[in-house]
């Protein structure tokens, strides 16, 4: 009969060798993810070369090694390779792409934010995990690969974090947008671009609800962070969030247009209108809620609560649906005359 500590310890072991390989960030298959391919490498600095300049920004040394995640020194010899290869060269203070370089970063900027864009409509995985699997997609993704997934996913033009999707031959438009940080108090701005990284900043966005189509109100900007309104809610924003939001302005009228008011609001027996579903609501929980009869014009009315509040039953339709707080959250709502039916 097999020793029961001897079992509890070959378990133990087993455990640990499995959590030594697949433990997140840690693990033997994040490090060997680490440890890209050369040719990952280089497309990875053409990329950061060409998003630089694209955002008026002098990439350095440092911003490289940075972009890349590698020390300065490999990073040195990269940028030996590639103006040796003739895909980069150098100019004034900072590194200038040439036109193959420029060809080939675009290239692989269009995959990522191909994938990114697939990700986003057409799967559940969570946001703060789309930048990293696009990061190791984007490298095994051949020219016949893009072409079938832009015309599948109908050729966007940006992808999920507003940045544009360069076209099939390379086209992408100019930058028409400032950060956030450098914004005037008073202004009346639409979030036209979120960027992903570093990945702490963008977890407080997600946290925030804040996204791209969000129209914010500036009420006080200084050196420490922004203090801005968002659908009749005060938020305040750390610099380092606020300067990875880019905006635009819009009209007064449309600050005053946006929905304010969202299903989970709702009290038991009241009727409300559908008015659309939050642009951060994507992907298969979209189309669950779509399933569900979730759509703009609809009449829905909160009917039974479950004894811990959450979720709550709705009747829609005709149907009696439950929904948990968080997917009541993502749907905006009017009142109607009167409030019930």
């Amino acid at each position: 009969m097999p020793d029961p500590l001897l079992t509890l310890l070959l378990g133990t072991l087993a455990l640990a060798a499995l959590a030594a390989v697949l433990w997140p960030g840690r693990g033997l298959l994040s490090r060997l993810r680490r440890h890209r391919s050369a040719d990952a490498l280089r497309q990875d600095a053409l990329k950061h070369l060409c998003t630089a300049t694209w955002r008026e920004q002098a990439p350095t040394l440092e911003s490289v090694a940075g972009a890349v995640g590698i020390s300065t020194d490999r990073a040195a010899t990269l940028l030996e390779a590639l103006i040796t290869d003739g895909l980069a060269e150098p100019h004034s203070d900072s590194l200038a792409l040439t036109e193959a370089g420029e060809r080939e970063a675009r290239r692989i900027i269009r995959a990522h934010r191909l994938i990114e864009h697939y990700l986003a409509e057409h799967t559940g995985e969570d946001p703060l995990d789309w930048h990293h699997i696009a990061d190791l997609r984007e490298h095994e993704t051949t020219e016949a690969d893009l072409e079938r997934l832009d015309q599948a996913l109908g050729r966007p033009r940006f992808d999920p974090h507003g940045d544009p999707i360069p076209t099939p031959s390379g086209g992408l438009p100019p930058r028409d947008h400032g950060g956030l940080h450098e914004a005037a108090v008073g202004d009346v701005l639409r979030v036209v671009h979120i960027e992903d990284e570093p990945h702490r900043a963008y977890a407080r966005i997600i946290a925030e609800g804040l996204h791209v189509g969000a129209i914010l109100r500036v009420l006080d900007n200084g050196p420490a962070g922004c203090r801005v309104e968002r659908d009749g809610q005060t938020l305040e924003l750390p610099v380092m969030v606020a300067s990875n939001l880019s905006v635009r302005p819009v009209s007064e009228d449309v600050a005053t247009d946006q929905p304010t008011r969202t299903l989970a609001a709702t009290t038991l027996g009241e009727t409300v209108e559908i008015i659309d579903l939050a642009p951060t609501c994507r992907g298969l929980e979209r189309r669950r809620l779509l399933d569900l009869g979730i759509l703009p014009g609809t009449r829905i009315t909160a009917e039974l609560r479950s004894p811990g509040g959450d979720p709550v039953a709705y009747r829609v339709r005709g149907t009696l649906i439950a929904l948990r707080g968080e997917q009541a959250k993502r749907v905006h709502v009017r009142p109607l005359t009167g409030g019930t039916e």
